[in-house]
């Protein structure tokens, strides 16, 4: 079944006080791109990640981010924010001190004592690579997962509505094949009319009349168009049921196209290039729906 480029999933995992969050967003693209976007402490895993993912995902643009909080105090980048009160209370006595031996008036502010060397500093704090591969991993699954779903349910619509095309495109193409004998049978009579016109009688060659219309019915014959336009609709259908049909698609809407342009040049005729049109119209509404197809 063919499955949307477009989808989304969110996939979480937590042990040991730590919980990752990995959220996977793809859109459409040519070829499978994957943007990943870790935390400093865990910038390693960036090629596992991406592997991981282009083993699911066939094609599409893929971003992905992964998160990580804890429970223990630590901020999601294995960072830790520490006061030296110690510290703090030492600069705060010299500040006093020198106030007092200066005669000076100012009072010893929080805002002065944060500013000083030391006294708040950010450490790094240590990650278990380990455990750490182990939960994002198990959070991309799950995000993976709903991916999959979610570009499933939306490659069910999309077959839905390539049904419904390719059934409008079915009933264009048996008019073009209903209109064109009527054709030739209004030519024979505009030209049989047209020569006896000219000749002023009522009885005129009609041998000459079935060459002339011998020649213009092979001229605009549309049967081989008519069959191969056939083909390429049924082919379309097996294909809805196959995975990686984007491709596929993409040439048999090129075919398609190019059997109508020669329906369209070979037509001579104000209903057939009607019908020709409508045709390339819904061509191109499938062209752009197969731009979503994996």
């Amino acid at each position: 079944m063919i499955r949307s480029m477009t989808g989304f999933g969110r996939g979480q995992a937590a042990e040991s006080g730590y919980s990752f969050t990995v959220e996977v967003r793809t859109v459409n693209g040519r070829y499978t791109e994957v943007n990943v976007r870790l935390p400093r402490a865990l910038a390693a895993l960036e090629s596992h990640v991406a592997e991981r993912v282009q083993a699911r995902v066939n094609r599409g643009s893929v971003s992905v981010i992964v998160s990580l909080d804890s429970g223990n105090g630590q901020s999601p980048l294995g960072q830790q924010v520490a006061v030296d009160l110690a510290l703090a209370e030492s600069y705060k006595r010299a500040i006093e001190q020198m106030r007092d031996q200066l005669g000076l008036k100012d009072a010893v502010s929080l805002d002065m004592l944060a500013r000083l060397n030391d006294v708040i500093v950010v450490r790094q704090t240590a990650v278990d690579e380990e455990l750490a591969a182990r939960l994002v991993d198990e959070g991309l699954r799950i995000a993976l997962d709903e991916l999959e779903a979610m570009r499933a349910r939306e490659g069910e619509a999309l077959a839905a509505d390539f049904r419904a095309r390719l059934a409008s495109l079915a009933g264009l193409l048996a008019k073009v094949e209903a209109r064109a004998p009527q054709r030739v049978e209004e030519y024979r009579q505009r030209l049989a009319d047209r020569i006896a016109n000219l000749l002023k009688a009522d009885v005129v060659d009609e041998q000459r009349i079935a060459l002339e219309v011998a020649v213009m019915a092979d001229r605009s014959d549309v049967t081989e168009e008519c069959v191969r336009f056939r083909s390429h609709l049924e082919q379309f259908e097996r294909i809805m049921g196959e995975e990686m049909a984007g491709r596929k698609f993409n040439f048999l809407l090129q075919e398609m196209n190019r059997e109508a342009n020669t329906i369209g040049s070979k037509a001579n005729d104000a209903t057939l290039s009607h019908i020709v049109v409508e045709m390339k119209d819904e061509i191109e509404r499938l062209r752009e729906q197969v731009q979503n197809v994996e």
